[in-house]
Order: structure tokens, then sequence, then C-alpha cells
């Protein structure tokens, strides 16, 4: 797979075996992205949130932090994650190892002029063999580390060109939270928030936005041009209530279809039914299964 040990390795890898250095490796891996302030990992966060996130070509987590959803769910041909954090950026980095980084504009517009003609003239093989990076995953994985209207701003061509989704989750607002302390190290100001969300509502996509309840974003983000989809997060506080606004309506065409169901009792109960399905469908002769989907697909 391209994976290079000594990424995770500050010392001699001599006198382990192959499986001990697989092993400490994959344990460093997670290591890394263990925890994130505001992260998006805990159960029934990241699985709600997926859920409402529909089929597309480009996903872009313009503050991905530890990007706990992304790591989540299936892979579209193309993610940008993305933090203006230095610090967070080299995690991501060590993290995915197969990820594309960009050393300068020029490889980034290069990039950009490739993925636009890909359709007619190039293969998503032949564009990933064009930049730096072990893209072995079946998809191509970017990592910036850029303020997120400045990302925006680079790849807009390709987010409004293509089928793309943009899930905000900015440092939440000061006086939404528990505590007022500030806890990164690029906080975000009222009147940063109310910018973003400006900007955002020039862009051309689909665009999916996590926040705790406050003034600004209900504000800015109305009905009907912002659907809204509460739910309850665990954090380390406890309960929070959680709001997702979204300017589609609940995609019906999934992303991963891995979380459907509200909480672990529908989502297991869901996950059997579908099972028993399938087996049961298995088990019939194919002239009876060809009847089934052609009548399902009228």
């Amino acid at each position: 797979m391209g994976l290079s040990l000594r990424r995770f390795f500050p010392f001699s890898l001599s006198g382990l075996s192959a499986t001990e250095m697989l092993v400490t490796a994959v344990s460093n891996r997670i290591k890394i992205m263990e925890s994130y302030f505001g992260g998006k990992g805990s159960d029934g966060t990241y699985q709600t949130i997926i859920n409402q996130i529909p089929a597309v070509e480009i996903y872009i987590e313009a503050y991905a932090g530890h990007a706990s959803v992304f790591r989540k769910m299936i892979r579209p041909n193309l993610t940008i994650l993305n933090d203006i954090n230095p610090k967070v950026y080299q995690k991501l980095i060590a993290h995915f190892p197969e990820s594309i980084s960009f050393s300068d504009d020029t490889d980034r517009k290069d990039f950009i002029r490739k993925y636009l003609e890909k359709i007619s003239n190039s293969s998503i093989g032949e564009i990933k063999n064009t930049c730096q990076g072990n893209n072995d995953a079946g998809s191509i994985l970017i990592i910036e580390c850029l303020d997120a209207i400045d990302l925006i701003d680079k790849y807009k061509e390709l987010i409004e060109v293509f089928n793309s989704l943009i899930y905000s989750d900015p440092p939440y607002p000061l006086g939404s939270r528990k505590s007022q302390v500030k806890r990164y190290e690029f906080e975000m100001t009222d009147q940063d928030h109310v910018k973003y969300l400006k900007y955002l509502k020039n862009i051309r996509c689909k665009q999916l936005i996590s926040t705790y309840p406050n003034d600004i974003y209900e504000d800015l983000l109305p009905p009907p041009y912002f659907n809204l989809h509460e739910f309850w997060s665990q954090t380390r506080k406890g309960l929070a209530k959680e709001y997702l606004y979204k300017n589609y309506e609940t995609p019906t065409e999934l992303q991963d279809y891995s979380y459907l169901g509200s909480d672990f009792r529908e989502r297991d109960k869901l996950k059997r039914i579908k099972r028993n399905f399938l087996r049961k469908f298995k088990e019939m002769p194919r002239q009876l299964q060809n009847s089934i989907l052609k009548e399902l697909l009228l």
C-alpha cells in the first residue's frame, strides 16, 4: 500500500520484525488522531453527520481538525482536508501518508487544470500519477493548511463545476459554548463567523455546517435557504445540542449508507433487516432475482 514505516518512527527500526513494525505503525497512527477538542468522533455524532452527506464527487472539510467524519465514511473521488493550524496539518499528513500536498500555487493550479480535463482526457489514476503522494486508496486526498476562505477561493472552479459538498465545522462561537475559555490556537471572533457565512452563501455547491445554537448562525442561515437538523452529541462536558445547517433537502442518495438510523438501536435493527433481506435474495433462483431487480428499477 506504499506505507512508509519510517514516517512513524523517530528511532531505528532494527531489531523489530515486520509484524511488530506494522502493529506499532498502526498504533502510532491511531494515537496521532486520538482526541481533538470539538471533534466529531463520539458515538452517535459522526453517524448523524454522515447520514446527512449526499453522494458527491468532491468532499471538502474546511476546518478538518482530526477529520473524524472523513475517517469514518466512504471516500468520494476527491477529498480536500484543510486546517489552518500547522500542527494539525502535520498530524493529518502523518495520518494519511497517501495524501497529496502542494509546495506552491503553481502545482495546485496544474492539478486543478488536470482534474477539470479528466472527463475527456485523463483518468483519476493518470491525474494521481502526476501528483506527489502515494495514492493507493483508490481516490485522491489533498491536505491543505490555509485559511478556509482562501482554500475555497483556490478550489472554487472545481467546487462549482463538479457535484461538491463543503463541510464546515469551525470553532464554535464563544458565546455558544458551555465554557468561554479559548481552546484553539486559531479561534474565530463573531465577526469572523459572519464573514465566513456570508462568503459561503455565494459559493454554488452543497454545504453542511456544524455549530451549537447561536444567534449568528440562525440569522445568517435562515429557512428556506438552509434546512436545520438538530441532534444531541456527547462531549467532554456531557450532552450538548448540535445544529447541522444544510442548503439542500435531506438526501435520499448518501455517500455512505453504513450508519442508517437515528441511534444505535435503530442502526442495529436496519442492519438486521438488510442482512436478512440479502440472505433471502441470494437464496432465490436467478430468474426471480432478475425479476425483482427489474421491478425495483422501473
